[in-house]
Order: C-alpha cells, then sequence, then structure tokens
C-alpha cells in the first residue's frame, strides 16, 4: 500500500489501526528508535513526559515502567483539543456534544455524548416498562 502511494494515516484507516503503528510496521528506522527511547525511559525509572518518578505495573508477571500516574491519565483520556471520544458512535465530537462529569476529573465529560446517552436511557425505559 505504501509503496502504491497511500499515506501512513490512509492505510491506518484502512486496516483500523493508528498512524504510528503503520509507519513502525513500514519504517525500520522509526521502530528502532521508538524502543530505544522506550528502553531508556523504562530503565531510567523517570517519566519521559514530566520529569518525575514513573509508576511501576507489572503486566503478565513482567515489571513495566512507565510514565507517572498524571501524564499516563491525561495520555488515555478520550479528551483532545476541544474535542472528546464517544465510543457508542465511534466519533470525535466537540465537548459540547457532552454532558459534564465530576466523577472523572481528567476527562471532564460524560463517557457518551448527549445523544448517545440518551438513546440508550430511552431504549431501557421501552424494554422496563415492555418487562412490567
Amino acid at each position: 500500500m505504501r509503496r502504491e502511494g497511500w499515506t501512513y494515516a490512509a492505510i491506518g484507516r484502512e486496516l483500523g489501526v493508528t498512524n504510528s503503528a503503520v509507519r513502525y510496521a513500514c519504517d525500520e528506522e522509526a521502530r528502532q528508535k521508538m524502543w530505544a527511547t522506550r528502553t531508556e525511559a523504562q530503565r531510567s525509572g523517570v517519566c519521559p513526559d514530566c520529569g518525575a518518578q514513573s509508576t511501576i505495573r507489572y503486566v503478565n508477571g513482567v515489571r513495566r515502567v512507565s510514565r507517572c500516574r498524571d501524564c499516563d491519565a491525561k495520555r488515555h483520556t478520550k479528551v483532545r483539543d476541544g474535542t472528546a471520544y464517544c465510543p457508542a458512535c465511534d466519533a470525535w465530537k466537540p465537548l459540547e456534544a457532552f454532558g459534564r462529569s465530576d466523577k472523572h476529573p481528567q476527562r471532564g465529560v460524560r463517557g457518551e455524548c448527549r445523544a448517545c446517552e440518551t438513546a440508550r436511557r430511552r431504549e431501557y425505559r421501552q424494554r422496563m416498562r415492555a418487562a412490567s
């Protein structure tokens, strides 16, 4: 695909993976650089983003050192640049499309957009009425 002129983004969309996954699969130099950076960060015990003490986790019995808790939470949040990801409709939408959430302070918005949440609640109410 790459030889045919496809971009990493186009290949990623076609295969359902991230652009960086495609780049690492196609570009050996980029993959080696990523592994070197990751290995160095894991061995140093320092968060590569902020320099704080990194978190130690055990995955399948193997010791893994990653980012500090705050930076790790920021990386895994589904809110970026004034938009948030709704897994129900599989789309990035503006933050105004989501309800506010005090339960998840780092995310700041609910897990589903208002439209999906309304549809899910409506289905639930109909199912419960039919069951009674």
